[in-house]
């Protein structure tokens, strides 16, 4: 992905995910909207990691095919 004059955005892990909820406020983070956010973490076969940020519920078991949200990152 190339935004913003940069091309080095990447999909975030599950670590890196919660990360950026733990410090949300510092990245005006959405949180409690119920916003799941896909990583790039791989769950059970044909899944994919993602966290819920309303409850801070980390998931494994969601299909590719579902649609959620993604917070592309950028190196740092």
């Amino acid at each position: 992905m190339t935004t913003g004059g940069q091309s080095d955005w990447f999909v975030p892990t599950r670590t890196e995910m919660q990360l950026a909820y733990d410090n949300a406020t510092v990245i005006d983070l959405a949180v409690g909207a119920g916003l799941p956010y896909r990583t790039s973490t791989q769950g059970m076969p044909g899944t994919a990691a993602l966290l819920r940020t309303d409850i801070n519920y980390g998931n494994t078991s969601y299909g590719t095919a579902s649609s959620n949200y993604v917070l592309p990152m950028r190196s740092f």
